[in-house]
């Protein structure tokens, strides 16, 4: 499984159009109180982070 970090505000928006249209996910949305959402399909898990927290995840490798 694939897991992703996105950043939530006006720069997780953009993050979430990108990503919707490369991977043909739409099941997430900022408008949702959810914080994880998986695509067990596509093997990928996406979940919402501050923005200047996304590096520190994926330099612990909680995030890909």
């Amino acid at each position: 499984m694939i897991n992703i970090a996105m950043p939530k505000g006006r720069l997780g928006d953009k993050v979430v159009n990108l990503i919707a249209k490369s991977y043909g996910t739409e099941k997430f949305g900022e408008d949702s109180r959810q914080l994880v959402f998986s695509d067990e399909e596509k093997g990928i898990s996406y979940f919402w982070v501050k923005p200047h927290d996304v590096a520190i995840y994926v330099e612990q490798g909680v995030a890909d």
